[in-house]
């Protein structure tokens, strides 16, 4: 009982000091464009990490509070990105960035899985399993893109900033939020496949079956419980509690029945985004809120939970294997745009380099972490490290967005755009 009481205290003072270095980043940013929050709370949780290994001061986290957590952020996080959907209100660019997400997941299960293998067979223990977590997770994309609260930036950029919004990061910000679900759904009913190595096809076809059965419909059962509380006359920030009760009950109970909780959130957020809720905004905006709150923890625990390798020659393959995902990125993007002759390089490359992995890839690293397979930290280490190098990357080309992304190009996309609407 005290080792769990000393983790929750661990987890809150995590929290906490998490929350003021956002603040303090965020309100420093506003005079001068420096770094994301993400970088230099992933930075200090790798710090705090080493100084742990080096035994100059202790903390005593239980992984199943760390477990805990990262579940309930996971499942946040998800319910956002799946709710904050318009799935009423699809046209042709719901489907393009669909179209771009598919064959870039594609793309990374086959040729990313393999090099993966390839550079790191040692490492992952020869584990295809693990090599096609890797590559799953890592198709996930950020759909903030490494945008800043920079007065500084904003005053130099706000019209290319609110041109950008139009077209092209709104593509890829679709791409974002449609490939999640289908992302953390996958990589844990790959881990499934890899606990059960033993076991043969007809009883891992019939226990995925079940697990997604029983998800798909606690999911469904909520959802219609639920918005029928949500549509009565109670108040708009009830309704917020209600629903993130709702989520974790939803979770928590698919999988007590052996469900697939990833399964069930899903279907509850395509539940609330396939309809009218008068409470949406309001809905989204304490999401919002709780998932800032959750990311100024959630890098600090992942950087503390997993042992990351900081041998030399792991991490020059890891920044290897990073360039090789870049380039699936350009040749999946570059393959789209073949058909679009007005389309200019410096937009394709814009959309290549822009990938940032943020809070979700991290929570599901922390999931991940308490789960034991052969190779699994190593695995989660070059994760750690691609989480890293594309907020870096992101954040250079965000600082160059003149160079990427030219004014002229923007109003020749909006009009494109608006066209294309009409006619659809």
């Amino acid at each position: 009982m005290e080792a769990i009481i000393s983790s929750v205290i661990s987890i809150i003072l995590i929290l906490l000091l998490g929350i003021l270095i956002s603040v303090i980043i965020d309100g420093y940013n506003k005079k001068k464009y420096l770094v994301s929050n993400t970088i230099v709370l992933l930075v200090l949780g790798i710090a705090f990490a080493l100084m742990l290994s080096k035994n100059i001061f202790s903390l005593n986290i239980d992984r199943t509070s760390i477990a805990i957590f990262s579940t309930i952020a996971l499942a946040i996080i998800l319910f956002d990105s799946t709710f904050s959907l318009k799935l009423r209100e699809l046209d042709s660019s719901y489907k393009k960035a669909l179209l771009r997400f598919i064959i870039f997941f594609t793309a990374n299960l086959v040729f990313l899985t393999y090099t993966s293998l390839f550079l790191f067979e040692k490492e992952l223990n020869g584990s295809v399993y693990l090599a096609m977590i890797l590559s799953t997770i890592m198709t996930a994309i950020s759909p903030h893109l490494g945008l800043t609260n920079s007065d500084k930036f904003l005053s130099k950029n706000k019209e290319k900033i609110f041109k950008m919004s139009g077209r092209i990061a709104d593509s890829i910000k679709t791409e974002a939020k449609i490939g999640l679900p289908i992302i953390l759904l996958t990589a844990f009913i790959i881990l499934s496949l890899a606990q059960m190595n033993n076991i043969d096809i007809f009883s891992k076809s019939f226990s995925l079956s079940y697990q997604l059965m029983i998800g798909i419909s606690m999911g469904v059962l909520m959802a219609i419980i639920v918005i029928a509380v949500i549509r009565s006359s109670i108040s708009e920030n009830i309704s917020s509690i209600i629903l993130a009760i709702s989520i974790l009950v939803t979770y928590g109970i698919s999988e007590y029945l052996g469900g697939n909780g990833i399964a069930a959130i899903i279907t509850l957020g395509m539940f609330y985004s396939s309809i009218y809720i008068k409470s949406r905004k309001v809905i989204l905006e304490h999401s919002a809120a709780a998932i800032f709150v959750l990311e100024s923890c959630v890098f600090f625990l992942v950087a503390l939970s997993i042992n990351l390798n900081f041998e030399i020659t792991f991490l020059i393959k890891s920044i290897i294997l990073f360039a090789i995902y870049i380039l699936i990125r350009f040749l999946v993007v570059t393959f789209l745009a073949m058909n679009r002759t007005k389309r200019d390089i410096k937009h394709v490359l814009f959309m290549t380099f822009q990938v940032p992995k943020d809070i979700s890839i991290a929570a599901i690293i922390l999931i991940f972490s308490n789960f034991y397979l052969p190779g699994m930290q190593n695995m989660l280490s070059i994760a750690l490290y691609f989480v890293l190098l594309s907020q870096i990357l992101s954040l250079i080309v965000t600082k160059n967005i003149n160079y990427f992304l030219k004014e002229e190009s923007f109003v020749r996309e909006n009009i494109e755009h608006k066209i294309e609407k009409h006619l659809h």
